[in-house]
């Protein structure tokens, strides 16, 4: 095989690895095949390399089965346990075929791909030398070996010199945490920039993990700083507490839900009984930020057009229920019960006796059909 064949072979790996450097001028070289042979025509001739062959190009190294240089039509292809290996990328696949008039590269079957710190898995990945986007297409999975963090789909997009990939049909993320559980997250869209760490996804948008789970159209997620943000008619459901607002901030440490910042109509709702959703006591204002301890609520900052309605239940007997408002509230709780309280600005209080509380209850749904308008 000439040194001509040779370069295309070698043009071929280059695309296939997404490689949008020049050629290097390096020299080629067939390390081995069992057999090297001449087929075709005279008008449309074939090279055949057979058997455990191997060719290099300075750093890089392909091996295989076949290779095989269809001249007239410009097709060069790989196959049978085709590995190409560069000191920051390795492929693996059943075939490689490059097309030389397209610039169009395409590999097959049980494909991985091993570049810095991200692992790729597909049945098939398509590549032109005219484009700077990878295609990859059936049973996706994108490892990130450095934020133990799996993106899964049925068609994937990834730019390199922007390190983006877009995954959509089915898309999943997965983030693992050292206890061996994981976050969630799925979508219509899922679009992860590399270099941030940082993950968008788009439409129909449901992230959960234990007894934590949310819903949205957007959400933006930065794997550093443990951080979401979720729009378009968010909702957190943390055990029984339920948080919504124009936007939702939700912090994590280790995955496990620390803090969160609802910002616009933010409204939260808490049912007293763990099998009855009524009645609840509630929580709404402009601004409203809360933190959380091994899963449950334990302090909440209210901040513009403050309103909390709670519910009295003593180990006494006593019953009724409160409501305050004000311009800010703080709280602290304690063992699901308001530890203690701060109003201040406007301040207004009204408390209910037990045969009044359904009053009050009337008013908490009026609150949530408000915010819902």
């Amino acid at each position: 095989m000439s040194i001509t064949k040779l370069r295309l072979i070698y043009l071929s790996v280059c695309l296939i690895l997404f490689s949008t450097s020049a050629l290097p001028q390096a020299p080629i070289v067939l390390k081995r095949a069992d057999l090297m042979r001449t087929g075709g025509t005279a008008e449309a001739p074939i090279r055949y390399l057979d058997g455990d062959v191997w060719i290099t190009q300075d750093t890089l190294s392909v091996t295989c089965e076949h290779a095989t240089y269809e001249e007239a039509i410009g097709r060069l292809f790989f196959e049978d346990n085709v590995h190409l290996v560069e000191p920051s990328r390795q492929i693996w696949a059943d075939q490689t075929t490059y097309y030389e008039k397209s610039g169009r590269a395409v590999a097959d079957g049980n494909v991985k791909i091993d570049q810095d710190s991200i692992i790729i898995y597909c049945n098939r990945v398509i590549y032109n030398e005219n484009r700077e986007d990878a295609f990859f297409f059936g049973n996706v999975r994108i490892f990130s070996t450095t934020d133990d963090a799996v993106i899964t789909g049925e068609h994937g997009v990834y730019n390199r010199p922007d390190e983006r990939g877009v995954m959509t049909q089915d898309p999943r993320m997965v983030n693992y945490t050292e206890e061996g559980d994981s976050m969630v997250v799925v979508g219509m869209l899922i679009e992860y920039l590399f270099a941030e760490k940082q993950a968008i996804v788009t439409d129909s948008v449901h992230m959960f993990r234990e007894d934590f789970e949310g819903w949205g159209q957007k959400l933006y997620y930065w794997d550093a700083s443990e951080c979401a943000r979720l729009t378009g008619d968010p909702i957190l459901q943390q055990g029984r507490d339920v948080l919504t607002a124009d936007s939702v901030d939700a912090f994590f440490e280790d995955q496990k839900l620390k803090r969160v910042i609802l910002i616009g109509q933010a409204l939260v709702t808490s049912p007293l009984d763990s099998l009855e959703m009524r009645p609840f006591n509630l929580m709404s204002g402009h601004y409203m930020e809360m933190t959380f301890r091994e899963g449950e609520v334990d302090s909440v900052y209210v901040r513009g057009n403050a309103t909390s309605i709670y519910y009295i239940r003593e180990d006494t007997g006593e019953k009724g229920a409160n409501k305050v408002s004000g311009d800010l509230i703080d709280m602290f709780i304690k063992d699901g019960q308001i530890d203690w309280i701060y109003v201040e600005g406007g301040t207004e209080g009204t408390y209910y006796p037990e045969r009044l509380e359904e009053r009050l209850s009337t008013e908490c749904e009026e609150i949530i059909a408000r915010r819902r308008r």
